[in-house]
């Protein structure tokens, strides 16, 4: 029975008086959504957090082509719609740009369309017959767009200009530089290619790429955290993503994740390079809560995969955590993925699935899509390798069961008392027991397991137990056992062809 908050217990004057009271739905409590990304911004004297920020903004506070405006865009895609903020950290003590050279050969001997590839961005060019190196330059120069109001900026981070002497007093007629918009070391993972297609090439109209490479500093996000400490962040897509932050990170993730703290977050951010790079990487990384989907020699940014890994999780973990996200499309990095020899085959993706890197495949058509998701737990608190993956659903589902189940009681029970089972009391209205919180439970993982979050709950909701704290007569101790479901990850058959 309720009680009454609103009409006194005695009142004298006649006519009829309802209050309104909100039930707790029969339906799961929906979990807030909330994204934080974390940047570089050039010329920026201290960390400043830029609240419920979109891309357009981004580009206007950050500049073009900024590493934040490229991930929101790809996180928008696939995400659109959630509240999202900008933690801007200024470059790191000794930071430089990281540059590309692309030096031009000729004279073109034919006419035709040339085409290069920049962050995955195609830029095409004219060449007319007779074309010396020096008008190549210009003619890519112009396509690109010279300066920092360049379109091509805005998806690759890549400011172009004419190649500066050696001296600095002259430029090079021939060369055309690519500098990363912001300093940092990351830069050097910025992607500048010739195009694979012969339709693309034009006799003559030859080029030599020095591949990104310079770029230093790697600012620390320690000392910015103290910004967004009160604030919760379900998604955190770091585009800062060298071994000492991500650590970082996964150890701000796992306070969050603290009892007393309740900010779960999911950390996602994107790697290039190698196969024995990435599982270097990985080897110093173990958190549950830390997402990383790794590609060799890629075209695309590392902001707009990032991005795009991040906003495909955020979208279908908030819908449902226990459905895999095996067959999701990265859209905005669609035609960007590593081509040939670079892909990594069955064999490696297994080991870097077992290693905590989440893994995708490559259409015929270009069509980035997610194989599976995993975190970088590798090994329990003992230290003894868990032995297989842990897909991102588990904690996904541990989250969503908490928060669902804190809410309720808060809101359930705002005003309770709090007797032992066999107590004069315990029928009261507004008397809370033990037997009663157990029933509670009871049925709310019914209906989490109506939604096909966990299962065995017959079994397992009757092992619960809640006891009243024998020292504190205010405090109700309970241990909450759960599975989550499982995912169809693998289909192993034997197919026997009778004689």
């Amino acid at each position: 029975m309720s009680e009454f908050t609103q009409i006194p217990g005695i009142y004298n004057v006649p006519g009829a008086y309802t209050e309104v009271q909100f039930t707790p739905p029969d339906t799961v409590f929906a979990m807030p959504v909330r994204v934080l990304f974390i940047a570089i911004q050039q010329g920026l004297a201290a960390a400043t957090l830029y609240q419920n920020v979109s891309a357009s903004r981004m580009q206007a506070t950050m500049g073009i082509g900024s590493s934040a405006s490229i991930a929101i865009t790809a996180f928008s895609a696939a995400c659109p719609g959630v509240a999202m903020d900008v933690l801007a950290l200024p470059p790191g003590a000794g930071a430089k740009a990281s540059m590309a050279t692309i030096a031009f050969n000729g004279p073109a001997t034919a006419s035709g369309t040339r085409a290069l590839y920049v962050g995955g961005q195609r830029v095409t060019f004219g060449v007319s017959s007779g074309d010396t190196p020096a008008i190549m330059a210009a003619n890519f120069l112009s396509a690109y767009g010279a300066g920092t109001t360049s379109t091509v900026l805005a998806q690759t981070g890549l400011i172009a200009s004419a190649t500066l002497s050696p001296d600095g007093k002259s430029t090079v007629a021939n060369s055309v530089t690519l500098t990363a918009l912001e300093p940092g070391q990351y830069g050097n993972d910025s992607d500048v290619r010739d195009s694979p297609y012969v339709s693309d090439a034009v006799a003559g109209a030859t080029l030599d790429i020095t591949p990104a490479g310079g770029g230093a500093g790697a600012p620390s996000i320690s000392a910015a955290l103290g910004l967004i400490s009160a604030t919760w962040y379900t998604d955190i897509v770091t585009l800062l993503y060298d071994t000492p932050n991500l650590q970082t990170l996964a150890q701000e993730a796992q306070r969050r994740y603290g009892a007393m703290v309740k900010q779960d977050a999911r950390v996602y951010a994107a790697l290039r390079g190698s196969y024995g790079s990435l599982l270097a990487v990985t080897a110093q990384l173990n958190s549950m809560l830390l997402n990383l989907i790794g590609a060799q020699n890629p075209m695309w940014t590392q902001a707009a995969i990032a991005g795009a890994f991040a906003g495909q999780c955020c979208m279908s973990l908030n819908i449902d955590p226990s459905v895999q996200l095996r067959g999701l499309t990265l859209d905005a990095v669609a035609g960007m993925g590593p081509q040939g020899l670079d892909a990594f085959i069955p064999a490696q993706r297994n080991v870097l699935l077992g290693s905590g890197i989440s893994t995708f495949t490559i259409g015929s058509d270009g069509t980035v899509s997610l194989e599976r998701v995993v975190t970088t737990y590798q090994n329990a608190a003992t230290g003894v390798p868990t032995g297989l993956p842990q897909d991102i659903m588990v904690p996904a589902i541990a989250s969503r069961v908490r928060y669902d189940f804190n809410d309720y009681v808060v809101t359930t029970y705002p005003r309770a008392k709090l007797a032992q089972n066999n107590a004069v009391s315990a029928n009261v209205p507004n008397v809370v027991t033990p037997k009663t919180m157990l029933g509670a439970w009871a049925a709310r993982c019914k209906l989490y397991e109506t939604n096909g979050w966990i299962e065995d709950v017959d079994t397992l909701a009757a092992s619960a137990s809640f006891s009243i704290d024998t020292t504190d007569r205010n405090r109700l101790n309970a241990v909450l056992p759960i599975k989550p479901i499982g995912a169809l990850i693998v289909d192993a058959n034997i197919l026997q062809v009778q004689g």
